[in-house]
């Protein structure tokens, strides 16, 4: 059994300005600091149990003068054996580059606008599942990039380029660095009434310059998601294809919601998600590591699991607001390989209180049993505090 403490910090001081003459654009900074420390692990019963520590901060400026935005800032990380959280190669002690990248806006109109951003930058696409992860950004994991963002309400097309690197301290023999270009393409409105969203992503990796051993170096991935709230119904769907050396893979998902009470602060929906088969092997997001939309099934497409005739994942998922201060998840999932065979349960929960305006008590837990074959449980547990002020 695990158990698990993470104790998080993020403050950002209220931005001050310095005139420098009469009439000139006024100069804003505001310091970036972020902090989170404390006890991480996973367990596997009757398989192993990995425990370790951790602290890891970021540190920087950021500068704003009327169309120009620039940020920098370090990141250092000092800690023990093995993290959940963290590829198994990772260094759990580094001081390196955060972010660093600069910014032109140029706003056209309310409805109208664009922006370009160069240099080292968080990446996240949507709800990530092909581009983003929040803990990319205190693990230093950032991609070197050019990301450009042009907006024409109801549209906005955005355009990504650059160089994802593997963690900080990573082995060059195990490197799983990544040269990416994305394009995305959506649409959406929003009113009381029924809102919607909806957009294409079409993305492109190449590792052979990084891992020339790897079986397939070029990637290319095709899809598109969307969304709909209708009073008290919410739908959410989407669709990926991608290519392979024995045919096409491909990943879908969807889920459909109803709102419940007078005040609908309750929602139970019914969701599944579904990875193709193949030796290739299937379905592989290079860039992404959402495992708290996907649960475990985010690992079977790293081939910590059978996969080779597929893989479906059917979930029930509640949420609700229990008080204004009190939030709560839940999902009872079960996976089933190809041609319906059972292969196992996960229970995922997730509590959220917000005792102040400025900082919340985070638990989150999960468990699978069968994991890798076996009777026994995988377990992953967290508990954090988060201060913003």
């Amino acid at each position: 059994m695990l158990a698990g403490l993470l104790i998080g910090a993020a403050f950002a001081a209220d931005p001050t300005g310095a005139r420098p003459g009469a009439g000139a654009p006024e100069l804003v900074w505001t310091p970036v600091f972020e902090l989170r420390a404390g006890l991480d692990g996973t367990g596997t019963d009757g398989v192993s149990t990995d425990f370790g520590w951790s602290t890891r901060t970021r540190i920087g400026l950021q500068l704003d003068r009327k169309v120009l935005t620039a940020r920098a800032s370090v990141a250092a990380g000092l800690g023990g054996p093995a993290l959940p959280d963290v590829d198994a190669t990772s260094a759990r002690t580094y001081l390196t580059l955060g972010e660093a990248w600069a910014r032109y806006s140029l706003p056209l109109s309310s409805a109208m606008g664009l922006d370009a951003t160069v240099g080292r930058q968080l990446v996240d696409v949507d709800d990530g599942v092909l581009l983003g992860d929040d803990d990319h950004r205190l693990l230093a994991r950032l991609p070197v990039a050019l990301r450009v963002h042009v907006r024409a309400a109801p549209w906005d097309v955005d355009w990504f380029s650059g160089l994802y690197p593997d963690f900080p301290g990573a082995p060059t023999s195990t490197a799983t660095g990544y040269a990416f270009h994305a394009l995305r393409v959506g649409a959406g409105r929003e009113n009381p009434a029924w809102t919607w969203h909806l957009s294409g992503l079409g993305l492109l990796t190449d590792s052979t310059g990084v891992d020339p051993l790897r079986a397939e170096p070029l990637r290319a991935t095709v899809g598109l998601r969307g969304d709909t709230d209708l009073d008290r119904v919410r739908l959410r769907a989407d669709a990926w294809t991608q290519p392979g050396t024995d045919g096409l893979a491909w990943m879908a998902g969807g889920q459909g919601g109803y709102a419940l009470g007078d005040d609908a602060r309750v929602e139970l929906a019914l969701r599944f998600d579904v990875l193709s088969g193949g030796e290739d092997p299937q379905f592989h997001r290079p860039l992404a590591d959402t495992q708290s939309r996907f649960g475990w099934l985010g690992w079977f497409d790293e081939g910590a699991a059978p996969t080779a005739d597929g893989v479906t994942d059917v979930a029930l998922v509640c949420d609700a607001v229990i008080a204004p201060q009190l939030r709560f998840s839940a999902a009872a999932h079960h996976f089933w390989l190809g041609g319906g065979v059972p292969y196992a349960p996960e229970l995922d929960g997730d509590l959220r209180w917000y005792w102040s305006p400025l900082a919340a008590l985070h638990l989150r837990g999960a468990a699978m049993r069968g994991w890798a074959g076996t009777d026994g449980w995988a377990i992953d547990t967290e508990a954090s505090v988060d201060v913003h002020f």
